[in-house]
């Protein structure tokens, strides 16, 4: 995600911003808790959730990409792939990612539709409407 040419900047603080999720199985208000991960940029995914690791969100064994246990429940993280100035807001020229570790029994299946609404305190939500392809693997790149 990032802002839109003349776009307003953006607070992606977790007491801000919410993110919905929304699937054929669950339904979730807030998987967003904690706030964006924002003490410098990630090259990836399992950087940022090293960092969440660090940040004391989930276990060492719940690390999605080399944990040996599921997150308790599912839950999401906003981390920077390009970040100017190290605090919640996001500002022109910054890039945020987000993240989703689903618990084990609200992972979705193949082709079942999943949508993520992001709120926050100025403009309109941004929704994500995706349909799960075939799982090969365990993490999966929806772009």
């Amino acid at each position: 995600m990032k802002i839109v040419s003349g776009g307003a900047t953006s607070n992606l603080d977790g007491n801000f911003t919410s993110v919905k999720i929304i699937t054929d199985n669950i339904e979730y208000d807030n998987i967003y808790t904690f706030g964006p991960l924002f003490l410098g940029d990630y090259k990836n995914a399992s950087e940022a959730w090293t960092g969440a690791v660090a940040n004391g969100w989930i276990l060492p064994a719940e690390h999605p990409f080399n944990g040996t246990q599921n997150v308790q429940e599912t839950l999401a993280i906003i981390y920077w792939t390009v970040n100017l100035n190290n605090n919640t807001i996001l500002d022109i020229g910054e890039h945020v990612q987000l993240a989703v570790a689903f618990a084990r029994d609200d992972r979705p299946t193949s082709l079942e539709h999943v949508a993520w609404e992001v709120s926050t305190p100025k403009g309109a939500p941004l929704t994500v409407d995706r349909t799960i392809p075939n799982i090969t693997n365990d993490i999966v790149d929806l772009g």
